[in-house]
């Protein structure tokens, strides 16, 4: 018998009969690891991750929690929207990522409701990216936002729920209107054929003109009911931060001063919420009504939302058309500053003036 053999035998009486020599001939693959395709860095990623995705069965119209999102960030803020089409919430998003990253804080991330809206998101940031081609120092902030929300949308760096992050701010996003229970989306034109197919595939979808012979005008609405339900599933809770960041979303009709001074008397001291109407008959005080009321339909949700523990949704919702970005405005002690916008009007001996507010100080709650 060979020294080698002997050896091996030593080896295995000490460790009880085991062979270690055979067993790490076991542990070795019998064919080789096929090796990790290549990527293109300026490839049609998107391509790439809904092929990923059906090559491991993933359903596109179904969220999943990304595990390395779990944990909340300080200071982070959150945008959805419960709209499949995408434009406005990419607008307010690359808004309030310019703004807040302008502070050196973080860019607000987007909280997607499925691949499909994750998709088309990216996509549209992709686009703009390409568009931005200077080297001055307005580029160079247009390129860091878009970048960080090409980031927070790809495979691996997007949210799909708030688990992990329940008692961050949320803003809510779609186009909105004094009085009404829902908001929309941008409107799109489409061939007559299209907007058909649109509409089949999604009951929300409606026809809002006909610019011409062959084609149709569409917007998506998303209810306050569908809007609550859709927000529980992403995970909210009681102690959700929610904001209702549509125009209007916090008052039942248009808020129109007599005058300057007395618009600004009004804002300085905190009541422009007088002349905003019925809070029940506002965007934000139906979705906190309806997500209270939906809450409570299973103990288990109940639970989960914290209203088992006598807490109750709150959201707040603003008293005029909002900005998408940072824009100069009046702070309620008379200066002016850089700030997201929610825009009163007044009367004088013009006409009706716009007068421009800053949206933390202009919002309210039921």
């Amino acid at each position: 018998m060979s020294d080698s053999s002997n050896k091996r035998n030593q080896h295995a009486s000490l460790l009880g009969g085991i062979d270690l020599v055979a067993a790490r001939r076991a542990l070795k693959p019998t064919t080789p690891l096929p090796k990790p395709a290549k990527t293109d860095a300026h490839g049609d990623f998107l391509a790439q991750q809904r092929q990923s995705l059906k090559k491991t069965g993933t359903d596109l119209s179904k969220p999943f929690v990304n595990p390395s999102q779990i944990k909340e960030r300080p200071k982070q803020h959150y945008i959805m929207s419960p709209l499949d089409h995408t434009e406005n919430l990419f607008n307010n998003a690359y808004g309030m990522a310019r703004h807040k990253q302008s502070r050196n804080k973080l860019a607000v991330q987007p909280v997607f409701l499925n691949h499909q809206q994750r998709i088309s998101f990216r996509k549209r940031v992709d686009d703009e990216l390409t568009k931005v081609t200077g080297v001055d120092s307005a580029s160079n902030a247009k390129r860091k936002a878009l970048q960080t929300l090409s980031g927070y949308s790809s495979l691996t760096g997007a949210r799909m729920s708030m688990q992990g992050v329940e008692n961050a701010r949320l803003y809510v996003q779609g186009h909105g209107s004094p009085g009404k229970h829902s908001i929309s989306s941008d409107a799109e034109v489409l061939s007559d054929a299209q907007a058909q197919m649109r509409m089949g595939k999604n009951k929300r979808v409606e026809s809002v003109g006909k610019p011409s012979a062959t084609t149709t005008q569409v917007k998506e609405r998303a209810s306050t009911e569908h809007t609550a339900s859709t927000l529980l599933g992403l995970g909210v809770t009681a102690q959700t931060d929610l904001r209702a960041n549509s125009c209007y979303s916090g008052t039942e009709k248009k808020i129109k001063f007599s005058s300057v001074k007395s618009l600004k008397s009004s804002y300085a001291s905190g009541t422009v919420a007088n002349k905003a109407g019925n809070w029940d008959k506002t965007f934000a005080g139906g979705l906190q009504a309806e997500l209270n009321r939906q809450a409570k339909v299973g103990p288990s949700l109940a639970d989960a939302s914290g209203l088992a523990n006598n807490h109750k949704f709150a959201v707040k919702g603003y008293m005029g058309p909002t900005s998408q970005g940072g824009v100069k405005v009046n702070q309620p002690d008379g200066s002016t500053g850089t700030h997201f916008r929610v825009k009163l009007q007044y009367k004088d001996g013009l006409g009706t003036q716009d007068f421009a507010t800053r949206r933390s100080k202009s919002g309210r709650t039921g």
